[in-house]
């Protein structure tokens, strides 16, 4: 009879906005809180602990502060990198995290002749394996290429991943790179996942996976949809709360815990037929007739303007205005907001990911002849992810440049098979 915790999805550090920022390492003080208070066995953290590889200083420590109280209460912690925070040369802050004794890193597995040779570690009645995820959804090559572990039935099995079910993403995220039920190794009680931001458990042809969603939703969007973050308390083998599942004859409850950090209000104005004087006065109206005290104010304004221009709108006023009634923080959207005379102009809006995907696959096999076409687009995207990598806040320009083109060039040598010294 053991409970863990399964959490994902964390992105410390996603907000550019100080006082957002903040919330994500307020929403894991709450998520450790109460996971304090439920007598858990260990925490799964399914990828994405931090936004990026190398985040800054201050969110470390403070992530660090939460992860030690874990740690000093005699509750270890299993992780696997996701698409943010993993780095294609190795030097990610979860290495420094583990080397520290903070947490251990599931995802390691052996190259043999055969495949991909899953590492297992062991913790009392549990076995747990893992795969990290890839920026661009790279890992699904990998999935393809794993041995299936021998698993012990009298063991509690569970796999870590950090990778969107092909069979399995809503509709909105279709877009996405995924991995197909058919490629996830077999027989396991429990697949802990990440990467997709939506909470919901599935039992899918006796695949039991959970995606917690995030723990803090990391924008503007996610605020609207969401409100707030949560994880998952599992319940292996006792009566629970939650769903209630049996896999391989074991019972297993999965209850989503709700993270509530700060209260999410939202004001949603359709401005068509508007004028900017006439949204000016319905906003201020809504700021007005509702209680802010400390909560975020999402202000969505959409529409075709009767006239005038988007830069006649108040938002200087109604950001006086919320913090005047003690908003924590005022928020506006005006991405589907027109004005009248630049309706007719039409340009199609796709997700960055997808245009990248689309030339990418456009022009493989037209430049280089030194690689077959996947490799080539492997090589193509892993050299993306280095590329685009942030430069840290405490990181000088030159040290993040030398540090960008360092693993980049590691990168090609690797692929060109060079030794270190060329």
């Amino acid at each position: 009879m053991v409970r863990i915790a399964h959490l994902a999805d964390l992105h410390l550090g996603s907000w550019r906005d100080p006082d957002l920022k903040l919330l994500g390492i307020e929403a894991l003080k709450k998520a450790v809180d109460d996971i304090l208070s439920h007598g858990v066995e260990f925490v799964i953290i399914a990828g994405d602990l931090f936004h990026t590889a190398l985040p800054s200083i201050d969110i470390v420590k403070e992530a660090v502060r939460q992860l030690k109280r874990l740690r000093d209460n005699g509750i270890a912690i299993y992780a696997v990198p996701g698409s943010h925070d993993y780095s294609p040369t190795g030097k990610t802050m979860l290495e420094v995290l583990e080397e520290s004794g903070l947490l251990t890193i599931v995802s390691r597995a052996e190259d043999t002749n055969n495949g991909l040779r899953l590492r297992e570690y062991r913790h009392g009645s549990f076995s747990l394996y893992g795969m990290p995820g890839r920026a661009l959804g790279l890992e699904k090559s990998y999935y393809k290429e794993l041995i299936q572990p021998t698993l012990q039935e009298e063991r509690i099995n569970i796999f870590v991943m950090h990778s969107g079910i092909l069979e399995l993403l809503p509709k909105q995220l279709s877009m996405l790179e995924a991995v197909s039920i058919s490629d996830l190794p077999r027989g396991f009680d429990y697949y802990a996942s990440g990467h997709i931001h939506r909470p919901g458990v599935h039992n899918l042809k006796g695949y039991l996976i959970g995606f917690p969603g995030p723990l803090m939703p990391d924008n503007f969007q996610e605020l609207e949809e969401l409100g707030i973050g949560g994880y998952y308390l599992i319940y292996i083998n006792e009566e629970g709360r939650g769903e209630r599942f049996v896999v391989n004859n074991k019972e297993i409850y999965v209850e989503y815990r709700p993270i509530m950090v700060k209260n999410v209000i939202t004001i949603s104005i359709d401005c068509t037929g508007l004028t900017p004087r006439e949204i000016n006065q319905r906003v201020i109206e809504e700021l007005e007739s509702k209680e802010l005290f400390d909560s975020i104010v999402l202000l969505r304004l959409q529409g075709v303007l009767a006239s005038g221009r988007i830069s006649d709108i108040d938002f200087n006023r109604f950001a006086k205005i919320a913090e005047g009634r003690q908003a924590y923080k005022l928020l506006r959207n005006t991405s589907k907001l027109e004005q009248q005379e630049y309706r007719e102009i039409s340009v199609e809006k796709k997700p960055v990911q997808e245009i990248e995907k689309e030339l990418i696959d456009a022009n493989i096999g037209k430049h280089i002849e030194l690689f077959d076409k996947d490799k080539e687009k492997r090589i193509i995207n892993e050299l993306m992810v280095i590329l685009g990598s942030e430069r840290g806040e405490e990181e000088a320009k030159t040290s993040y440049e030398d540090r960008v083109i360092e693993s980049a060039m590691e990168k090609i040598d690797e692929e060109l098979e060079l030794p270190k010294d060329s």
